[in-house]
């Protein structure tokens, strides 16, 4: 008996599935690796409090935005220091608040990068080492460690572009809701999130050309995904009494990207 389990031991190909951590390494990896990113993160924050250029402003907006309620005219979005400006009046410093928004975003930024692999792979193996990497990676550390709108920005649309992706797989409508949310926010951090509304009516364009959906299905998400989009942009605009300058800041940005075309 025993040699011929040695014989089938011997004769058996290799399989991927051989080099596998058992499935409750699994479930401690993720939890570990997020821990070790926030670890990291305050380590490098408490080696090095610096604060930057962009910061300054952005404790300056925030701090203007306390004392006389309304945010002041700037082209920088509003939602960064509007946070700030939500966790200092409970005490904390504008400082702390806006490093404690990147701390705790840039923290959870891995497992955004597992959700997106875990949807595109079988196996949880390379969705574990994007984690990894997220949580390692010094850029996104750096990001993390200083007061700048590019950790939430990253989060947010993170978020968005993964509940998009669940929607596309699970072909369940409130993931469209759900990806609105997250991009409304992300609209309101970096001008850059923009660039998603025309990939994401491009889907739903394509979807129909190549009937990858029933026309009934694909009006009904994109009908749920852009009036969840208007309903929680607006509702973003009304709670931070923003409308003016947010439009204030887009014009000048659509002015600026104009005149560099030209």
């Amino acid at each position: 008996m025993r040699e011929q389990l040695l014989h089938n031991t011997r004769n058996r190909k290799w399989s991927p599935a051989d080099h596998v951590l058992p499935s409750r390494w699994n479930a401690l990896l993720l939890p570990g690796i997020l821990l070790l990113g926030f670890l990291i993160r305050w380590i490098c924050f408490s080696l090095e409090s610096t604060i930057s250029t962009d910061g300054t402003v952005y404790v300056n907006l925030a701090e203007q935005w306390r004392g006389t309620g309304m945010y002041p005219p700037h082209s920088y979005l509003p939602l960064y220091p509007w946070l700030m400006k939500l966790l200092s009046g409970y005490g904390m410093s504008s400082f702390a608040a806006g490093i404690g928004i990147n701390l705790f975003l840039g923290s959870l930024l891995p497992l955004v990068c597992y959700g997106l692999l875990r949807l595109a792979m079988v196996r949880r193996g390379p969705a574990l080492a994007a984690a990894l990497l997220a949580a390692v990676h010094p850029s996104l550390i750096e990001l993390s460690i200083n007061i700048q709108r590019d950790t939430p920005y990253l989060f947010f649309t993170g978020c968005a572009i993964f509940c998009g992706l669940c929607a596309v797989k699970f072909s369940k409508w409130y993931w469209w809701s759900l990806s609105s949310l997250f991009l409304s926010a992300g609209m309101f951090s970096r001008y850059e999130a923009l660039e998603l509304l025309p990939i994401i009516c491009g889907y739903f364009l394509f979807a129909l050309i190549f009937r990858a959906l029933s026309w009934k299905k694909a009006l009904l998400n994109f009908a749920v995904w852009s009036i969840s989009l208007v309903i929680f942009t607006a509702s973003l605009i009304a709670l931070m009494n923003v409308g003016e300058q947010m439009a204030r800041a887009y014009e000048e940005r659509l002015e600026r990207v104009l005149i560099r075309r030209i």
